[in-house]
């Protein structure tokens, strides 16, 4: 009798604590419960609402989408039916230039050598303080000289000259190698003199002088066709080096006595570029007749 008595009093004990247990865990969750729904009502005034943050983020993608439908759409290319559709292409003039300096020419060098800047302050192309690259210079150093002495760093690229690369002067420097979509070496040359030269890519050799990133204020191209390639790379590969380009003088060597437009003529070829580089922003602000060929400037018009 006297074993089963503390039996029952040692159960009840039990079950008081066990009560007692519970009732400290309920307190403990309840309290608990109440801080997180300050700390959550304290977020929700202090935070954005993550609605209205779903729904901006929404509204900007449709926004991204729709520019880019308009953007496919305006970067269509018409195909090239005749010459005169071309000659129009490289020839009529889509932005003003107040204030064009030519650079490179007479009397130091050759009328071919001679290529026009527009130094209007859109451009922001300012005298001791600006980047120029020059692929092509045939022994002619006019146009790099004149930039040289306006006060640009100038980096010249010709593989056709016996020459190897040193530093012309305090702010040219040269390198026997030429432009192309690809490293390594190609047939390259001019009338009856041609050899296997070393090419490189626009980008390699951006990076390879230390001006990664950089914005540059012209590129040169006179290249005998490698201007294609030149164009393929920077429009298919390198669309994030070409919008740091303010001004590209290039020599469009596309026979312009040669009226034929058939598929595998050079009109065809460069026919997509021409709308490539308006797609990316460019317009033709300055062009000029090269003998056979066409002497254009193309600028892009963006805050510089």
């Amino acid at each position: 009798m006297i074993h089963l008595l503390r039996q029952t009093t040692t159960m009840s004990k039990i079950f008081k604590m066990l009560v007692a247990f519970l009732l400290f865990s309920f307190i403990i969750v309840t309290i608990f419960n109440r801080l997180v729904d300050e700390r959550i009502a304290i977020t929700r005034k202090t935070s954005p609402d993550m609605d209205a943050l779903v729904e901006e983020l929404k509204k900007e993608v449709e926004i991204d989408a729709e520019k880019k439908a308009e953007d496919e759409i305006a970067c269509s290319i018409p195909g090239l039916q005749n010459f005169d559709q071309f000659y129009a292409a490289i020839t009529t003039l889509e932005t003003r230039c107040n204030n064009s300096k030519p650079f490179g020419g007479p009397p130091k060098g050759t009328l071919d050598a001679r290529k026009s800047v527009c130094l209007d302050e859109r451009f922001k192309i300012s005298p001791n303080n600006c980047l120029v690259f020059s692929f092509g210079i045939n022994n002619d150093f006019s146009f790099e000289d004149d930039m040289a002495e306006f006060g640009c760093k100038v980096y010249a690229y010709d593989p056709t000259m016996d020459a190897k690369d040193h530093q012309r002067s305090p702010n040219v420097w040269f390198f026997a190698t030429g432009i192309s979509n690809y490293q390594g070496l190609k047939s390259v040359g001019m009338d009856n003199h041609w050899i296997n030269g070393k090419v490189d890519r626009f980008e390699n050799l951006v990076k390879a002088v230390g001006m990664e990133g950089r914005t540059i204020d012209v590129v040169k191209l006179d290249v005998e066709l490698a201007e294609v390639d030149f164009l393929q790379d920077m429009l298919f590969n390198s669309r994030h080096v070409l919008k740091n380009i303010k001004q590209i003088a290039m020599e469009i060597h596309s026979d312009l006595s040669k009226k034929n437009v058939a598929q595998i003529t050079s009109h065809q070829v460069f026919w997509p570029y021409l709308h490539l580089m308006r797609c990316a922003g460019f317009k033709l602000i300055a062009s000029r007749a090269g003998g056979i060929w066409r002497e254009v400037v193309w600028a892009l018009e963006k805050e510089w």
